[in-house]
């Protein structure tokens, strides 16, 4: 508000420009974001807003007797022509409109800085274009508006800008007079370069990664532009709820990586964002930034409430030009399409359809749901999506629901168990036959090695050839408790079965074998 000299100016006539009926005499109010002119005849409030971002040149007029003229040009070819009484007063009107909308001036494509704050903390995320700043241009509005975020923040006395191209990039900018902000010139900030590649090299990376799926995945570099991303959300996430510093993000022209990043910060931040409420608010719409959102939802399942259906919905729509959301490559050109009008919301239709969408895993009480989500970002962390890229493959259908999809694969377990079962019960029916059935001939001349039985923990005393009768289930365990000790005559009497290989060598008799009705059924075997 330092900028405004006059908020309020009485009794200021607007000439209509176009159209030739008498001018309106009202108040005119000056604002920190708009120029507001309210009409005082009409029985009906009439009011003209003006974003100040909007107005490209303002001109003060000489002075006529009538008053003093002030003529505001805007981008959009409005001209708006207002005459106040006073020429003092139009000249503070004047100074404070130059101040106001000077800082867009200083921007690429007239980007200014756009804020959001943070439930959780008292930080700001701000975005806009780069600074034509050059080798030495500087701009002092500009400058005290990022002073003003610093200031607003009593938790810090510093802020970051994110600078989301590779530094190089950024370089070479400023010999084009456009660049990155002079640290000598912008006090308390502290850079970050990111090195996010620009729309054209993530729209050739995809394309490639398409087309050679399997050698394709990693030359593409797909995966390493998503984890990009993700470490910019990330970084400022923390410095907003760690550090309760506030960021600058900007690019080249303010679009595609910065909406990207802030976004994908937000959703971070705050629980709202990771809703279905809270997503058709925040996302910028783009492939990248839905696959970003996949990932995190692949590490943190129990903190979205929509599932990879919905974001899949989302995408197929981007392109079918079914709904009017995603036609036109801004608010003006829908509304100039009458959109509205015209065609549906796919929010709408997202919405009422919203029981097919939901995360049956979402929990709105758990840990992963609350406060600030700290995504891990190593290379094995991230997947390739496939029920995106690979719909077409055998699996789980993207229009597949996941209650479906899980109790399908339920399904399936319980039916290969089921087959399980009966494998092992016929298994020890026929096991019971070949222990009840008497030895063949075959049987006796083959000898066993030890590593026959290295899986049975030692459990079976002799191979099924060696035990005929019932007198072989005395055989199969040794009794609990009881010690035995194997006697220079025990040796020499099974001396041809150890030749052999058919030995006992886990239940050796002991000196007291005589008196034990075991190792009378073992002598008779």
């Amino acid at each position: 508000m330092e900028h405004i000299r006059l908020p309020k100016v009485e009794k200021v006539r607007l000439i209509d420009r176009i159209s030739t009926r008498r001018a309106s005499v009202g108040t005119l109010y000056l604002t920190a974001t708009h120029t507001i002119f309210v009409e005082n005849e009409t029985e009906i409030r009439t009011e003209t807003w003006v974003l100040h971002s909007l107005v490209c040149s303002v001109e003060k007029q000489a002075t006529t007797t009538t008053g003093s003229p002030l003529l505001i040009h805007c981008k959009n070819y409005q001209a708006l022509q207002f005459i106040i009484p006073q020429e003092r007063d139009c000249h503070d009107v004047h100074i404070s409109l130059l101040r106001l909308s000077r800082p867009v001036t200083m921007r690429r494509e007239d980007r200014p800085g756009t804020f959001s704050t943070s439930r959780l903390s008292t930080a700001a995320i701000c975005r806009s274009s780069q600074p034509l700043s050059g080798f030495s241009a500087r701009c002092l509005e500009d400058e005290q508006m990022l002073e003003a975020i610093v200031r607003s923040n009593p938790c810090s006395d510093f802020m970051y800008v994110v600078d989301t191209r590779p530094k190089l990039n950024a370089m070479a900018n400023r010999a084009a007079g456009k660049g990155y902000e002079n640290e000598d010139n912008y006090s308390n900030i502290k850079f970050q370069f990111i090195g996010i590649e620009n729309i054209h090299v993530m729209r050739n990376s995809l394309q490639k990664m398409l087309e050679e799926f399997l050698e394709g995945l990693e030359s593409s570099g797909w995966l390493k532009h998503i984890k990009a991303v993700l470490d910019a959300g990330i970084f400022i996430a923390k410095a907003v709820a760690e550090e309760g510093v506030s960021v600058l993000v900007h690019c080249s022209d303010g679009w595609d990586r910065t909406a990207q990043v802030c976004s994908v910060a937000s959703v971070l931040l705050d629980p709202y964002y990771r809703t279905l409420k809270g997503l058709m608010e925040v996302s910028p719409v783009i492939e990248q930034f839905l696959e970003c959102v996949w990932q995190l939802s692949e590490q943190f399942p129990c903190a979205f409430e929509y599932n990879e259906r919905f974001l899949i919905t989302i995408h197929n729509h981007i392109y079918s030009c079914q709904y009017g959301n995603f036609i036109g490559n801004n608010q003006k050109e829908r509304t100039e399409l009458r959109l509205q009008e015209k065609s549906h919301s796919l929010w709408t239709y997202l919405w009422e359809n919203r029981t097919d969408y939901i995360n049956p895993l979402y929990r709105p009480d758990h840990i992963q749901t609350q406060g600030v989500l700290r995504p891990l970002t190593a290379p094995y962390c991230f997947k390739f999506w496939r029920a995106l890229y690979n719909r077409f493959d055998r699996g789980m259908h993207p229009r597949q629901s996941v209650i479906d999809y899980l109790m399908a694969k339920i399904a399936m377990l319980e039916k290969e168990q089921g087959k399980s079962i009966q494998v092992k019960t016929n298994t020890l029916d026929r096991s019971h036959a070949v222990w009840a059935s008497p030895p063949s001939d075959s049987c006796l001349s083959l000898a066993n090695t030890p590593g026959d039985y290295s899986g049975l923990g030692g459990f079976l005393t002799s191979s099924p050839c060696q035990q005929t009768g019932p007198e072989s289930r005395l055989l199969i365990l040794p009794r609990p408790g009881e010690r035995r000790k194997r006697s220079d005559t025990d040796l020499s009497t099974n001396s041809d079965d150890q030749e052999s290989g058919i030995a006992d060598l886990s239940s050796p008799p002991s000196e007291d074998s005589a008196k034990d009705p075991d190792e009378a059924a073992y002598s008779a075997a």
